[in-house]
């Protein structure tokens, strides 16, 4: 289940679907290669709900996700991104928590970043430093 926006850009080779357990769509995942493996994930979600704004808070971010991807890919990158369209989040972080799951404390250790696009337009851009300490 290729996201046709990334396809569109160009870069079908770099797509991966990583199916999520007990997930009916998958995530995508797709890599723009830098210099070094220190690696910026760019995240969104891609499923819906029921009731409210749920195109504003679910499709705001990953409709995005290839543009930031198209704009980047002319430039000379250390970083390598991983652009990541997560499913089923609405129903408790599902696609993410999968992903991280399946990595290994190498590559978790990589991640300098993580850009997460939710309810893009809707309020003021928020700061939230992840670290522990």
């Amino acid at each position: 289940m290729r996201l046709v926006l990334f396809e569109k850009v160009g870069r079908a080779d770099h797509i991966v679907d990583q199916s999520v357990k007990h997930a009916k769509t998958p995530n995508v995942i797709c890599t723009l290669a830098g210099s070094t493996d220190a690696l910026i994930v760019v995240g969104a979600h891609y499923d819906f709900v029921d009731k409210g704004a749920g195109v504003i808070d679910n499709w705001s971010g990953a409709s995005l996700l290839s543009s930031l991807y198209e704009g980047l890919k002319a430039f000379p990158r250390k970083h390598t991104f991983v652009f990541i369209a997560f499913t089923e989040e609405e129903a408790g972080l599902v696609g993410s928590k999968y992903y991280v799951g399946q990595m290994k404390k190498e590559g978790i250790e990589k991640i300098g970043f993580m850009i997460n696009m939710d309810s893009l337009g809707t309020s003021t851009t928020k700061f939230e430093d992840g670290s522990c300490g």
